[in-house]
């Protein structure tokens, strides 16, 4: 029988003893997972497609994450469901890294490295963002095979901890294949990166996570490798920028561009997979796009190192059926269409504008006030006057004042060419700025000019950092979300001071601020700690704020022509850890308590849930303390006491939170703060019931002797008196020692964490 409220004496329990420490919070963790797949058409590609990609071939479907997604088996597994695990793959580690070289397999990797010695295995657990294992049906633990945990050494968690990026490659500086020539690299993702196609990624610990995911993907068989690079040469005075597209680009629909200037060739080289005598791969094709300005683009001149590739040419177009370890270079040559007599051209880049013009010869001067280029890169003749007598001539035009679809920036003069040579100019800033081009015109000659402008963006992105409760390093990453996720700038802030705000450097600068702009800002936080974890309080870029995922810790951040530069504030703050723990004191008299006695724990993050158990013959039993990263509700319960029947149970029980001690009625709900030290202490008193003895029965008077010789009738001695049996009264009670001790949850209770998800997200 249970009594709640009267107090009894009985056994006499002596105050229990908390932990003296709590748990360690869980190790800053990596799973490493590799995969193999026949073709690399079947592996899910990065964030963005672009040449950075380091694989021989082009990849298969479009990321499923979005610009701040974070690399989770799930998304991996339904975007590459083709692949195979993969047992025995090494990984390296570095502060930094370096770009790819003929030495490297043509593969980027780190540099100042960590470690070496990760290596996958037949499978590990399978863990949840906090470093607990994923339970499947049932309760039973799930693992992912062709992975291994480890924990960060000690240099990668003081890189981690101290808010630096901690790099990842797939084998070693020297040998990123691992000395396997039967694969071939296909992608590598980590944590919230995933950005390019290369072979290094980073590793940050989002918001609150001590344990995050890296998965590598090989190619089996692979094929040899070969390279094509692609020659721009221009005749004449004009330099340009040249479209081209192709299968030899990654990037977004196959484009890319080359660039060229007179006297100084451009290139772009391409490492891709041979394709000579492929069932299953076409040639490497690439065109040259024609250029308004230029005249139409001409065959391409190809050269093969080694003599072996196959290359064809329809116009424009180029096929290379390219050979193992060959190296074919193509140029293209392009010359500029010629002016008409006397002609004046305008063309801008970067945008479009218009430029007023003074053509001052040597008898006058003439305007020209609405000069307008109407497509970037396109030319428009303004003018057209034969007969120019000869001499000195110098064309001034105004720089457009309007940016209203440009957003701010600043134009310049960069080319003038007339007759096909490039005259002497010069450009002068003030509202508006100027340029001013010379030239002198034989006699007998008319002159053709024309006169090239770019533009400059000047939006810019300002990060300012606050934290609270601490100071510490954050690195941010400023993507441009119409220009396929392009990174345009890494500043890093670093507070010295609780509550004091610091820039971030360096700004981003440099931007468009055209209607329609859009950029990312990813935050990477240090990594949680043995004393807490950061949190984005909040971020706001003001009127530019588009939106804010605190949890992701990223904004996106719009510029246009009237709000061309956006000051963004990032507030963060140290959280120390939670902690909670559940005592139960009772008796160890295996009289009074025969049984075990049970308390039945229930919590919003149910990887607290479980029962605590005092068995028989222990004096008192707690949980431990466990650390927690997040508020949480709960209560207690207790099922069974264990005690002997005929006993009577006094339960009593408090609450304390943050060193403040309450009441607490068995079964109400309570809310465990974050930062805070949260405690339950069950106490059961225990007493026998002493049994109430009967009522003692009245003697029956002896008969009365009949008169006469006074013997009993019965003929036995006469004793003298009768007197009633006496009750032995029973009281059992004293004394007992409680023990203390400190063991898990039965339910199997994790020191630092959230509600475990069974996709291991």
């Amino acid at each position: 029988m249970l009594a709640l409220a009267a107090a009894v004496i009985g056994a006499v329990v002596p105050a229990w003893q908390p932990p003296a420490v709590a748990q360690s919070p869980a190790p800053l963790q990596v799973t490493y997972v590799a995969r193999v797949c026949d073709n690399y058409s079947d592996i899910m590609a990065n964030k963005a497609r672009n040449n950075i990609q380091e694989s021989l071939f082009n990849l298969g479907p479009d990321s499923t994450y979005a610009p701040n997604g974070i690399v989770s088996p799930t998304a991996e597994q339904n975007g590459s469901p083709n692949c195979r695990p993969y047992t025995g793959w090494r990984f390296s580690t570095g502060a930094g890294i370096t770009g790819k070289s003929p030495a490297t397999d043509n593969l980027s990797t780190v540099t100042g490295l960590y470690r070496s010695d990760i290596v996958t295995q037949a499978s590990t657990p399978l863990l949840d963002p906090q470093g607990q294992p994923v339970l499947g049906p049932g309760g039973v633990p799930q693992t992912i095979p062709g992975a291994v945990t480890v924990q960060l050494n000690a240099a990668e968690t003081a890189a981690a901890q101290g808010g630096r990026t901690v790099w990842v490659e797939g084998g070693t500086p020297t040998d990123p294949l691992n000395a396997n020539p039967n694969v071939g690299f296909g992608a590598l993702r980590c944590a919230q990166d995933a950005l390019n196609g290369d072979n290094v990624d980073a590793v940050t610990f989002p918001q609150a996570s001590t344990h995050v995911f890296c998965y590598y993907y090989l190619v089996t068989p692979p094929p040899p490798p070969g390279t094509i690079t692609i020659v721009k040469h221009v005749l004449g005075a004009q330099s340009d920028t040249f479209p081209f597209q192709g299968n030899i680009s990654y990037n977004p629909g196959g484009a890319f561009t080359v660039a060229g200037a007179p006297g100084q060739d451009g290139s772009i080289e391409f490492v891709r997979g041979a394709t000579l005598g492929s069932l299953t791969q076409p040639p490497w094709s690439f065109t040259e796009q024609s250029k308004a300005g230029w005249q139409p683009p001409a065959q391409a001149s190809c050269v093969s190192a080694n003599g072996q590739s196959v290359v064809t040419h329809s116009g424009a177009t180029t096929s290379v059926n390219l050979a193992p370890n060959d190296h074919v270079t193509c140029t293209y040559t392009n010359t500029p269409t010629p002016l008409g007599d006397a002609e004046l051209w305008k063309v801008s880049t970067g945008a479009v504008g218009t430029f007023p013009f003074a053509i001052t010869g040597p008898t006058t001067t003439e305007h020209y006030p609405d000069v307008t280029t109407v497509q970037p890169g396109v030319p428009i003749k303004f003018a057209t006057r034969t007969g120019a007598p000869a001499g000195n001539y110098s064309a001034t035009e105004d720089m457009p004042t309007d940016f209203s679809q440009t957003g701010p920036g600043t134009w310049r003069m960069t080319n003038a060419v007339c007759n096909g040579a490039a005259i002497p100019f010069t450009n002068t800033p003030g509202t508006p700025a100027t340029a001013t081009a010379t030239y002198t015109a034989a006699p007998g000659t008319d002159v053709a000019c024309l006169f090239a402008n770019e533009f400059d963006p000047s939006g810019r992105l300002d990060i300012y950092k606050t934290t609270l409760n601490g100071v510490g390093r954050f690195e941010y990453t400023v993507l441009d979300n119409r220009d396929n996720l392009t990174r345009v700038q890494d500043p890093v802030a670093t507070t010295t001071t609780p509550g004091v705000e610091v820039q971030a450097q360096p700004s981003a600068t440099g931007l468009s601020a055209a209607p329609g702009s859009e950029y990312t800002i990813l935050e990477a936080m240090p990594a949680p700690d043995s004393g807490g974890f950061w949190v984005l309080d909040s971020a706001t870029c003001g009127a530019n704020t588009v939106s804010v995922d605190l949890t992701a810790a990223s904004v996106v951040v719009a510029l246009s022509p009237d709000l061309a530069a956006a000051s963004c504030h990032f507030v963060n703050r140290y959280q120390p850890y939670g902690s909670f723990s559940v005592v139960k004191d009772t008796t160890p008299d295996t009289a009074l308590r025969p049984g075990a006695a049970q308390l039945a724990i229930d919590c919003s993050d149910n990887a607290f849930d479980g029962d605590l158990t005092v068995a028989s013959g222990q004096g008192a039993n707690d949980t431990g303390i466990a650390l927690t990263d997040a508020t949480m509700t709960c209560s207690v319960t207790e099922p069974q006491t264990g005690a002997a029947p005929n006993v009577d149970v006094t339960t009593t029980a408090y609450l304390e939170i943050g060193g403040t001690r309450q009441p607490y009625t068995l079964g109400d709900t309570f809310t465990a703060p974050l930062g805070s030290f949260t405690q339950v202490v069950v106490q059961n008193t225990l007493k026998a019931v002493t049994p109430t003895p009967p009522p003692t029965p009245t003697p029956t008077p002896p008969p009365v002797a009949p008169a006469g010789d006074g013997q009993p009738p019965s003929g036995l001695a006469d004793t003298g008196s009768s007197a009633p049996s006496l009750w032995l009264l029973l009281c059992v009670g004293g004394l007992v020692v409680a023990g203390s001790g400190l063991v898990a949850l039965a339910a199997g209770r994790r020191r630092v964490g959230r509600t475990p998800h069974r996709d291991g997200r």
